[in-house]
């Protein structure tokens, strides 16, 4: 089964990042992302057993025990890809850090924590380099358009506090993402939930 380990997206962040995609809905063709699907993907580990699960909640919990709330700062619109079949993603700043809170992690410092914790037990995942977004759409036509060009207002910076270990479940014409298990980002580390 497939699984990722995501940043989950507070509620109010989230409600502004679907006001971009629908900004963006009127300008441009591709499938874009439903709000329940909105993340910040921190490791991707592919297809594994059953039994991994276990050894990734474990592993979650320790890269969490020493990372505080995470902040979220929005930089800029940007894709990845062929630009007949781009990916649109909300780009985040991977050193932001709540200056607020001497005890805040910033999105790099928590995916080299999940990555590292994944290491230890001896799971694999996707080593590529981390780029901290959030996905607004795929297969978008941006061949006459440039991401400059689609400016919007950006969200505000806000703090995010749920680590969650997903499974994904993939159709022909949808992705749904099941949260197993998560983790909170705050001063109480040791707080955690599996799922039913």
């Amino acid at each position: 089964m497939r699984a990722f380990i995501a940043l989950e997206i507070p509620p109010a962040f989230s409600l502004e990042v679907l006001k971009i995609s629908q900004h963006l809905q009127e300008k441009l063709k591709g499938c874009f992302v439903p709000q329940a699907n909105y993340h910040l993907t921190l490791a991707f580990l592919g297809d594994i057993p059953e039994e991994q699960f276990l050894v990734a909640q474990d592993a979650l919990q320790t890269a969490c025990a020493s990372c505080g709330q995470v902040m979220l700062k929005p930089t800029k619109l940007a894709h990845f890809g062929n630009k007949k079949r781009a990916t649109l993603v909300l780009a985040m700043d991977g050193t932001a850090h709540n200056p607020a809170s001497s005890a805040s992690s910033s999105p790099n410092e928590l995916a080299q924590s999940v990555r590292s914790a994944l290491t230890l037990a001896s799971l694999t995942f996707d080593e590529k380099d981390f780029y901290p977004h959030i996905t607004l759409a795929r297969k978008a036509a941006l061949e006459e358009i440039d991401c400059d060009t689609l400016s919007t207002p950006l969200p505000k910076a806000c703090c995010a506090t749920k680590v969650t270990l997903f499974q994904s479940h993939l159709s022909s014409t949808e992705a749904r993402y099941e949260p197993r298990f998560s983790v909170a980002l705050n001063e109480d580390q040791s707080q955690y939930s599996p799922h039913q």
